[in-house]
Parts: structure tokens; C-alpha cells; sequence
């Protein structure tokens, strides 16, 4: 186990390191990532220290990786080639004593799992107690662009996502104001003539887009109102991401577009600088998220699987 503070290895799982005393938090045997690994993701989430991120990026970049160690064969396919391994080394060896232990030792290996930890959300919070970021966005960001009477308005349905476009200065590059759900009527922009809603793809979500409609529709007839996602029909894109509702602070129940009961998806599944991007180019075309014709990033829900790290 190495330390993300001083790069000091003990053979041993530690709890402070015994070179420098910085608390460890996650061991690579039992989740399946160390704290050398988590360090090199939040890294390459804040991009060379130019863009801020929430921890439930850092959860969902955890997912990544997991999803790249785990992208290799599948277990069928490892278990028949175990028994056809087996079947060589019979062939070649006329042993059946030695076929059969090939044979066991390799489909114990197929069948094994990899360590996880329960949950990926709860493992980054931990980390980034313990290891702050300074691009980490913070508890509570101003609400600045609601001073600039832009004709632009975005609505998102968690605060903390507003929060995050504000620490990065997206309302101002794309001169658009942002709100969050619980945004005083008092402090909205005057002369509104488009406003986007951006929500998560779990059933509050779905709800809150259209309450948000709703609730514009009947008092602001003449603005135009445009649903920039996430969609029930995008969820292929996420398979491998979908999470329990409690995972990603989503109360709610229910089955949205197919989905597992329970199950959905937070906005944070895109890296915080494609999520900017691809933010801007929706709006600029004034097209859903992930559907402006440009299908190479954003049709494949802006993922990579590289890993930050083994460790």
C-alpha cells in the first residue's frame, strides 16, 4: 500500500502513513482502488487545475476505471477457455491429475471478483475530506450572473450542479444565467426570452423538467422552453453507470423509460470539462444535450474508459 501524500510503500494495509501521518482511505484489496489512484482521478478531472468538479465526478470516474479493468473477456468466454486449456494439457501431457489442476486453478481465477467498494459516492466524499482539491467546487458559490440581465436562462434541478457551472464561469463564457431549484422568483432575470432545463435521469428529474414547464408556461407564455435532457431513451448510453437512487442523492421511486426500479443516472457521469463543452454546444444550437450533431462526443455519453491508475 502507497501513500498519495509522500509516495511511501508498506507492504502492509496502514491506516496513517508511517513516513508522513497522512490518514489512508481506500486499500486497493479491499476497493478495488487505492488512494495513490483516487489521486491521479481527481487530476485528470480538474484538467491541469482548470476546471472544478463535484465528488460525484470523482464517483463516477471510479466506475470508469473499475469499468476498464473489467472491460477485457467475459466470464463465459474466461471459463471456456479454462476448459479448453484444460483439454490441451490433458492432449499434451496425458495427465488427467495435471489437466485437472490447470483446469481448477484457471476457473477459480475466471470466477473470481474483483474488490468493490459498496459504494463508489461514499468512497470519494471520503477521500476528498481527507485530501481536499482545490478545484473541488465549493459548499457555496455566488450567484453572480443573476446581476447580468441575460436573455438566456438555464435551470438545473440540484443546487450543488448549479454550483458547479457557476465555479467554472459557464454562465458568463456563454452569457446565460443559471439557476438552481430553490433560486428566489425575486432574483430572476428580467427580460428571460429562452430558458433551458438540465436534470438528472431519475424520476425527480423527469419531474422537476416538467414542473419547471409547467410553471413557466403559465406565467411566461411568450418564452421558449426547451428540455436539454437527460432522456429516458439515452439510458443505453449509461449501462454501465446506472447507480441506486440513494447512491446518488435521489430520493426518489418509481421506474423512468425502462429503467430498473430504483436505478438512474446524475449528471456528473460526464468528466466535469465534456460536460461544459457539450453544455455550450446544446446551447448554442439550442438542441438537447448529447444532439447537436456531433455524435463522435456526445452520442457516446461522453465516456472514456482509461484508467487514472492501478494503485
Amino acid at each position: 500500500m502507497r501513500c498519495s501524500q509522500c509516495s511511501h510503500k508498506e507492504k502492509n494495509a496502514f491506516k496513517r502513513c508511517a513516513h508522513c501521518g497522512h490518514e489512508a482511505v481506500a486499500d486497493v484489496k479491499v476497493d478495488g482502488i487505492g488512494d495513490p489512484g483516487l489521486k491521479k482521478a481527481t487530476a485528470k478531472l480538474a484538467h491541469e487545475d482548470t476546471v472544478y468538479f463535484l465528488p460525484t465526478h470523482l464517483g463516477y470516474e471510479i466506475l470508469r476505471i473499475f469499468h476498464h479493468k473489467g472491460a477485457g473477456l467475459s466470464r463465459p468466454l474466461k471459463v471456456s477457455m479454462t476448459m479448453l486449456l484444460t483439454g490441451i494439457v490433458f492432449w499434451l501431457a496425458d495427465s488427467l491429475f495435471a489437466a485437472c489442476i490447470v483446469g481448477g486453478i484457471g476457473l477459480l481465477l475466471s470466477l473470481a471478483k474483483a474488490p468493490r467498494p459498496d459504494n463508489v459516492f461514499t468512497l470519494a466524499e471520503q477521500f476528498l475530506t481527507v485530501n481536499p482539491h482545490p478545484f473541488l467546487v465549493p459548499n457555496e458559490v455566488p450567484e453572480e450572473t443573476l446581476k447580468v440581465d441575460f436573455k438566456r436562462l438555464l435551470v438545473c434541478d440540484h443546487t450543488v450542479f448549479k454550483d458547479f457551472l457557476c465555479a467554472n464561469q459557464w454562465p458568463l463564457r456563454n452569457a446565460c444565467a443559471v439557476i438552481g431549484p430553490d433560486t428566489p422568483a425575486r432574483l430572476l432575470p428580467t427580460n428571460v426570452t429562452h430558458v433551458f432545463i438540465l436534470h438528472d435521469l431519475t424520476p425527480n428529474g423527469l419531474m422537476f423538467a416538467q414542473q419547471v414547464v409547467s410553471d413557466w408556461s403559465s406565467t411566461r407564455p411568450a418564452v421558449d422552453l426547451l428540455d436539454l435532457g437527460l432522456f429516458p431513451d439515452q439510458q443505453t448510453l449509461f449501462a454501465n453507470f446506472l447507480q441506486p437512487l440513494d447512491n446518488i442523492h435521489d430520493a426518489g421511486l418509481g421506474i423512468v423509460g425502462g429503467l430498473p426500479e430504483g436505478l438512474g443516472i446524475d449528471l456528473s457521469v460526464f468528466r466535469p470539462g465534456l460536460m461544459l463543452s457539450l453544455l455550450s454546444k446544446s446551447l448554442e444550437a439550442e438542441k438537447p444535450l448529447g444532439r447537436t450533431g456531433e455524435e463522435d462526443d456526445s452520442g457516446t455519453g461522453g465516456f472514456s474508459v482509461e484508467s487514472g491508475a492501478d494503485e
